[in-house]
């Protein structure tokens, strides 16, 4: 028994020193004090102990039960090896278990610490110490006291087998804790602390406590909790503060600083959790405020306060010396009418670095109308960002949003500098405004995008847009149009780049797709395009788009650059109504900024409505150019091949008024036609026609043309013609009465004096008697064999005109008997006419 009890604290009742005498209080037991003086203080260079006084104390037996039987001590001081005093107990008491007493063991029961004095050092990997000196030298001096292997030792269930298995309640009762960090001269203190801790029957510590926190000028009531458990050892620490100042926060902890930008009372709730050795795990920090605001400071000097109002605030955190990482935020922002409105979640580090703080968040909302973001957006707070923003979209329902920011703050706290940001969304029902007014819809919308101060990106904008309805309604599905684009700040300018797909679009739905005032000032190309292709789909479209707006001014924005392409298939094309339009056709879009180009491939350009053959659309253009100016510019070219009588008629159309004013009278028996018309006119509504400008040319082939001269055929011809609402011309070649001939006439359907010549005509060819005997000229009597023959005509439009004859008889034989005159084939001669009309004598 007496080994038991010296390996405890020192000698037992049966040591030979002096007993108790029941019932009449302490005993002071000097010996005692030395005892554990020595038994603590072997090592010479290790912490020292000096216990003022020591008593033992019974109260004797009471109704046929032992009292309990205590040892108290006074002035007890630990100093470590430098002499500094890290452990100061002016008073001490502890009641020993009469069962491990009767077995000879100094078990105590209960410990309360009166007035402790405790200085405790942070080490750099945020462990606690005590700071005694040499480990080595500690764990000599002490073996039995390691305060780790003690805690360690209370882990298991209550039992009486040796002094610290007994244990079952520890109390400390005023006195202060400090704990000092030599990094950055900080110092903490619990001031007059009260606390109990208690153990478990089967093992492990709980308790609470309350002191008053004391630290750079602050002090505060606290609440404290401890607990302890589980083999290997867990140790938990958790300390609560009262609503306070973010600023008297921040001096508490130096990554707390960024707490300052909040302008509301702020509870905070701390815990630590240790390892078995006593390295700490985990650091946590709960911040809770009611209503207030982020107060961010003026965007510039003298600027407006950019602040974001709150209803509800709480963080969790965890943190190092210099650093905190937050676990998660939640940010109520203000409602209507009293309402919560919506919730922001975040997660984050804080961290100082190069005489500031880094912070980094991760942020994310939940569903948000885009009519709510004007008041929940202070104006001052990022305002270009906020005017782009709320333009952009001004309907629809936010979802999904993610935004992670990296900025700094100085140590004055005074500023925010943005450096990074990475933002994604998504949209619901919007309404996506591309400026002026122009606004597209989307069933959904999604975006991300990057940026720093200096530049902006856009990693990916897809727009769903709206299925349109059809007679057997809604389409499966709408078009989709994909964006990505940059942009850079430079001299205070803003210059950037955005790149625009659209996968496809029915042209009958271009109409609810295509936003008015998109394209030029009056949007007349609009207009056509949507009113005039019918059928057919729109893919693979692809723009580029270049833009620059000086800073702090994006209302000022204006595009510098457009470069577009499109393809079009199976469109129906009418290019100018009533004329049939032209059906089946493919081809290509070419945007610029002041041009849209339609390039044609092919297609089929009926000539009449209803009717079973067609011509060729082997190629054509639709421009529109001048768009910058009012009302802009457009000029169509159809280059079309086929059937002449088809040809024919669809340049006879009225719409065309290629011979509104003089009737083409023209028959066709057969024959192949290439025909070019070039339409011109400006993108007005009310297209007047003395502003429309038609051209044709022509190239006939093969063609037999009957009646078409002196009542006779024409076989074989092949003739150029050009005609527009002002002149005809044509000219080539046929065969007339089998002898081939060049053909020319110019038309001119201007107005004009009576004495204007409206009709001049050419012919030339070999004809002989009996084939100019046909034509009318029968001159058989006297002439045989070829005459090389030229006749020129004019008509004027009072109906007077003549036609000039010339013939080369060189070739020919010309005799009047009466006469007996002749000349032979050889012999050189000519024969002119000049045959004069008056109306259409």
């Amino acid at each position: 028994m007496q080994h038991g009890a010296r390996r405890a604290a020192g000698p037992g009742p049966g040591a030979g020193r002096p007993g108790l005498a029941a019932g009449r209080g302490a005993a002071r037991d000097p010996f005692l004090a030395r005892q554990i003086e020595a038994r603590l203080n072997a090592a010479p260079d290790g912490p020292r102990l000096a216990v003022g006084r020591a008593a033992i104390a019974w109260e004797g037996f009471r109704g046929g039960t032992a009292a309990p039987l205590d040892i108290r001590l006074s002035d007890v001081v630990l100093r470590g090896a430098d002499g500094t005093d890290r452990i100061s107990v002016p008073e001490a008491a502890a009641t020993l278990s009469i069962r491990a007493l009767l077995r000879g063991t100094l078990a105590p029961a209960t410990i309360e610490l009166r007035r402790p004095r405790v200085l405790a050092t942070l080490a750099a990997d945020g462990g606690i110490g005590l700071a005694l000196g040499p480990a080595a030298a500690a764990a000599e001096a002490m073996p039995d006291a390691d305060p780790l292997a003690l805690l360690a030792e209370l882990m298991r269930p209550v039992s009486d087998r040796d002094a610290v298995a007994a244990l079952r309640r520890v109390r400390v009762t005023g006195g202060e804790l400090t704990l000092q960090d030599p990094a950055t001269g900080r110092r903490w203190m619990l001031h007059e602390p009260q606390i109990d801790l208690r153990r478990a029957a089967a093992g492990g510590l709980a308790g609470e406590g309350a002191a008053e926190f004391r630290a750079a000028g602050l002090t505060v009531p606290v609440t404290l909790t401890i607990a302890a458990e589980g083999a290997p050892m867990r140790l938990r620490a958790g300390i609560s503060l009262p609503a306070l100042r973010p600023s008297d926060i921040a001096t508490i902890w130096a990554p707390l600083a960024p707490l300052s930008l909040i302008d509301a009372l702020v509870s905070l709730t701390a815990s630590a959790e240790f390892d078995a050795a006593g390295r700490p795990d985990r650091m946590r920090t709960t911040f809770t405020a009611g209503a207030g605001a982020f107060d961010l400071g003026p965007g510039s000097p003298g600027g407006e306060a950019r602040r974001l109002p709150f209803t509800g605030l709480t963080l969790a955190a965890d943190l190092t010396g210099r650093a905190m990482t937050l676990r998660e935020a939640r940010l109520t922002l203000p409602g209507l009418g009293g309402l919560a409105g919506p919730v922001l979640t975040a997660t984050g580090e804080v961290f100082h670095r190069d005489a500031g703080w880094q912070v980094t968040l991760d942020l994310a909302a939940g569903a948000l109308e885009a009519s709510d973001l004007p008041r929940l957006w202070p104006a001052a707070l990022a305002p270009e960002a906020r005017i782009a923003a709320l333009g952009a979209l001004p309907a629809g329902l936010l979802r999904d949003t993610r935004l992670r920011g990296r900025f700094r703050l100085p140590d004055t706290l005074d500023a925010v500098v943005p450096e990074q940001a990475q933002l994604a969304f998504g949209v619901s029902r919007a309404i996506v405004d591309i400026g002026r007014g122009r606004r597209i819809a989307a069933d959904t919308a999604d975006f991300a995008l990057s940026g720093t101060p200096d530049h902006l990106r856009i990693e990916q904008a897809v727009l769903r847009l709206p299925a349109a309805a059809g007679p057997a309604g809604p389409a499966a599905a709408g078009p989709t149009i994909r964006a990505e684009g940059s942009a850079e700040r430079s001299a205070g300018v803003w210059r950037g780049w955005l790149g625009i797909g659209l996968d496809a679009v029915a042209f009958a739905d271009l109409p609810g797709y295509w936003p008015r005032g998109l394209g030029s000032p009056k949007g007349g190309e609009r207009d056509w395009i949507t009113q005039n292709i019918t059928t057919g789909s729109i893919r693979n479209g692809r723009w580029r788009i270049e833009a620059e707006a000086p800073e702090g001014q994006p209302e000022a924005m204006r595009i510098t650059a457009l470069t577009g392409t499109a393809e079009a298939s199976d469109a129906t094309v009418h290019w100018l109504r009533p004329v049939p339009a032209a059906v089946g056709v493919s081809g290509t879009a070419e945007f610029s900024l002041k041009e849209i180009t339609l390039r044609v491939r092919g297609g089929r350009q009926p000539a009449a409505e209803g009717a079973r053959s067609s011509l060729d659309l082997r190629e054509g253009v639709v421009r529109f150019f001048n768009l910058d100016a009012d009302p802009g510019n457009s000029e169509i070219v159809l280059q079309v091949a086929g059937p002449l009588a088809e040809a024919v008629t669809l340049l006879k159309h009225p719409r065309l008024k290629l011979f509104e004013r003089r009737p083409l009278a023209l028959r066709v028996a057969e024959g192949q036609a290439e025909a070019r018309i070039t339409i011109g006119f400006p993108l007005v509504e009310d297209l007047p026609v003395e502003d429309l400008r038609i051209r044709a040319t022509a190239r006939v082939t093969e063609a037999k043309l009957p009646g078409m001269l002196l009542d006779q055929d024409l076989d074989r011809a092949a003739f150029e013609l050009a005609v527009d609402t002002d002149t005809l011309k044509a000219s080539g070649t046929a065969l007339l009465l089998g002898a081939p001939v060049k053909l020319g006439i110019d038309l001119d359907f201007r107005r004009g004096p009576a004495t204007q010549v409206v009709e001049r005509a050419t012919l030339s060819g070999r004809l002989d008697a009996r084939q100019i005997a046909i034509l009318g000229f029968d001159a058989t009597r006297a002439l045989e064999g070829p005459v090389a023959l030229e006749a020129r005509s004019e008509k004027r439009r009072n109906g007077q005109g003549q036609v000039v004859l010339r013939g080369d008889l060189r070739d020919a034989r010309l005799g009047v008997e009466a006469l007996n005159w002749a000349k032979l084939p050889g012999t050189a001669g000519t024969a002119d006419a000049v045959l004069r009309m008056q109306g259409m004598r």
